[in-house]
């Protein structure tokens, strides 16, 4: 509906002819045939040098035609054809050219602008909430150039969307959340007096966890995981801030023992998770957690939700990867878990050296919906190792979600190829190689047709919530589809996707205690070599206290395989009781002793629905000091709490102990011995059980593990819920306060 009134002109008397054009580049850039603009290398004269516009029409004789069409029309109205559906959120520009039956000409140009889609409920929730992550890059001779121009593109992403009235936010390490920021170049700042999130706008979250991490130091296993627990549990966080809420006013359980969880704004509104190279690893991690714990995230109802997945140039890094130390960067494999409702992928396979190729997402019973290879498109040639190729993989997308230009994000920027201009100064000429085509389930274009629009309309991000184009998403099921062909929609996804309880880690050696560990390597095992250089994931990078880094150093691991019969005659015993494959490494976290890490932190979790804290504990001598357990919530005004073994109710005469005694020459068959001494921990593994304060079940939370006095203890198995006993299951072991006859009774169990 957008005017494009002719001053001085009676359309029904004067004009004769009307040619209308409409594209995403203004008068002089490729809107009107004539155009010529800078980079055409001896244009051709009367050579239509953006042939591919959205849109060019022509009435005559009260007939429009376009694309080989014909329809009869009033010169004053045209409406586009379903296979041209504009991409939302993008200004484009428009030109009338009119002549008159005395042969007059009269040009009118002018722009507009399509809206971004209003909430999909209506109510308190954002109209998307877009999660851009990118990943691990190979270390190449240009690395910090490589590096910025793919922050570049991103961030170009999340200014578009800022410009068209969406605030942004980026996750800050140093603090666990989700800060405001606003643009500062081709970056962001932090910055508390930018606009703040508004429910009925687009929110997006800039997933930066990589930081100021110097590449090598992510050369292991379990770091991408590690990034993706604590984003998760950021995430959970700003949704409690934004409306969320865990238990009611009768409990934190329902009836069946399940946590009561409230989703808020941010878990209200459709998700969509773009992943670029290693990102899609990060993003799969996140959102196999929103699928265990919140299900229903990205709506309010299982009919009335969208999370979508995107993903760019896939790369789960393997021990197939590029040789050297990227070998031991054994990620989880990238699945399409069956919490989501739509999975696009977009990959190219030219990449040589040290250039990452991406993939067909496809496998056993799963796959994408939709998958593209770019490889065969302009620019995707084999590039001399150093990242060009996968880097314009990302340049396409950016190009489907920011319409503006040949250059993005700025004209100094990557190459975009909409127009036929773009392609001939690099001579190609087949036009199988321009970059975009509609590929909607209303465009039934081959790629590249000569009849098609090139300029990014109908592709990429318009299958978004954001693009527009969600209720046209193309779906690949023995042919193109639209979700209405597929039949049973439930059986569809059921037939295509992967249990979020599937255990998808590299290898059962890296694995924790469930698919999603309830604590993240836990047991110090994520691993896949022992490199003293490097941090332990899971308990570094994101977990500064009072502005401090605590990282911990992988010096601090002690192979416990490899202690020998004579250094350790009790510990080793107690390994083979438990038949351990002494073949495969098996680590445990030295504390105190001569040298040894005196506090440990683990980056923010969320803390789980139910069940203790347990953890084991070996000393061969123990010298007086203890363990002491304690754990911190993310909201304002949260402490640190000492964990007991005793879930207190203020009980009279009851004294709590906290934390665990090394005390030597304790025994368990003693009648002086205390429940929370050390006992059989000085033949091998005791365990201990530790109670975990109601009021953050559900939410994010650090815990932190301190030492004192001179004994040497190894650390091993954190994790929470009793696997043998169900200590703290709703079901099994959770009394109703109020009803609770005996509130100063206490069972004290440890068992070995």
């Amino acid at each position: 509906n957008e005017p494009c009134g002719l001053p001085g002109f009676k359309p029904d008397t004067d004009v004769d002819k009307v040619n209308l054009y409409v594209s995403v580049f203004p008068q002089g850039k490729g809107l009107l045939p004539g155009d010529r603009w800078s980079g055409l290398e001896n244009p051709t004269a009367g050579q239509d040098y953006n042939p591919n516009r959205v849109l060019t029409a022509r009435w005559n004789n009260g007939n429009w035609t376009w694309n080989g069409v014909s329809q009869a029309g009033s010169p004053e109205e045209f409406t586009l054809s379903n296979d041209r559906m504009l991409t939302a959120g993008q200004e484009y520009h428009w030109a009338v050219e009119a002549v008159t039956n005395k042969g007059d000409k009269k040009v009118v140009t002018d722009k507009f602008k399509t809206l971004l889609p209003a909430p999909m409920d209506g109510g308190n929730t954002f109209s998307s909430v877009t999660v851009l992550t990118r990943g691990l890059e190979p270390e190449g001779k240009v690395k910090t150039e490589h590096n910025r121009l793919i922050d570049n593109q991103i961030n170009g992403v999340a200014k578009h969307i800022y410009d068209a009235g969406g605030a942004v936010k980026k996750y800050n390490a140093a603090t666990n959340k989700w800060q405001s920021v606003s643009p500062q170049g081709n970056d962001w700042e932090f910055n508390s007096a930018a606009p703040s999130p508004s429910t009925g706008k687009p929110l997006v979250l800039l997933a930066d966890w990589l930081g100021e991490i110097e590449p090598k130091q992510l050369y292991n296993s379990g770091f991408a995981e590690a990034a993706a627990d604590s984003l998760f549990a950021s995430l959970v966080q700003l949704d409690l801030e934004k409306g969320g809420s865990v238990g009611s006013p009768i409990g934190l359980y329902d009836s069946t023992g399940k946590l009561i969880r409230t989703q808020g704004s941010v878990f209200n509104s459709p998700l969509h998770f773009v992943g670029f190279g290693q990102g899609a690893v990060v993003n799969s991690e996140i959102v196999q957690r929103l699928g265990t714990f919140f299900p229903l995230a990205g709506g309010t109802s299982k009919d009335n939700r969208d999370l979508q997945m995107t993903t760019v140039d896939p790369y789960d890094y393997d021990d197939n990867s590029f040789s050297g130390p990227y070998r031991n960067i054994l990620d989880p494999e990238i699945r399409v878990w069956n919490n989501v409702t739509y999975a696009d992928n977009y990959y190219q396979k030219n990449g040589s050296g040290n250039t990452l190729n991406g993939r067909e997402l496809l496998g056993t019973n799963w796959k994408a919906d939709w998958n593209v290879s770019l490889g065969n498109r302009a620019g995707f040639e084999p590039d001399n190792g150093q990242g060009a190729s996968h880097r314009d993989a990302l340049t396409w997308y950016a190009g489907t979600a920011n319409l503006s230009g040949s250059k993005l994000p700025e004209e100094n920027g990557e190459t975009i190829y909409r127009r036929l201009g773009d392609l001939e100064p690099n001579n190609i000429t087949d036009a199988a190689e321009t970059w975009y085509t509609p590929d909607h389930i209303n465009a039934n274009f081959s790629h590249g047709n000569a009849r098609a629009p090139w300029e990014g309309i109908g592709t990429g991000w318009f299958h978004s919530i954001l693009g527009g184009g969600f209720e046209l998403r193309p779906y690949f099921d023995g042919g193109k589809k639209g979700q209405s062909e597929l039949g049973d929609f439930e059986a569809y996804l059921t037939n295509n996707r992967v249990s979020v309880y599937e255990n998808n880690t590299y290898t059962a050696r890296l694995r924790g205690d469930y698919a999603v560990p309830t604590l993240f390597n836990g047991n110090f095992d994520a691993i896949a070599a022992g490199i003293g250089s490097q941090s332990i994931p899971g308990w570094s990078f994101y977990n500064r206290e009072n502005g401090i880094n605590k990282d911990a150093s992988q010096n601090y691991l002690i192979d416990v395989n490899q202690i020998s019969q004579t250094d350790n005659p009790s510990l080793y015993e107690h390994l083979e009781k438990l038949r351990t494959d002494r073949t495969q490494p098996n680590y445990a976290l030295k504390l105190g002793g001569t040298g040894g890490l005196t506090e440990i932190l683990h980056n923010p979790f969320v803390v789980p629905d139910w069940g203790v804290l347990r953890f084991d504990l070996h000393t061969l001598n123990p010298n007086g000091g203890e363990v002491k357990v304690s754990i911190k919530g993310s909201e304002p005004g949260d402490n640190w709490q000492y964990l007991s073994a005793i879930k207190s109710q203020n009980a009279t005469g009851v004294e709590l102990r906290y934390g665990v005694e090394l005390v030597g020459g304790s025994n368990p068959t003693q009648s002086g011995f205390e429940f929370n001494q050390i006992g059989y921990g000085t033949q091998g593994f005791e365990t201990f059980n530790l109670d975990v304060p109601d009021a953050l079940r559900g939410k994010s939370a650090k815990l932190r593990f301190e030492i004192t006095g001179n004994t040497e203890v190894y650390l091993d198995d954190v994790f929470f819920k009793s696997k043998h006993l169900l200590l703290g299951n709703p079901d099994e072991a959770r009394f109703t306060r109020d009803s609770n006859p005996n509130p100063q009774n206490f069972l004290i169990e440890r068992p070995q």
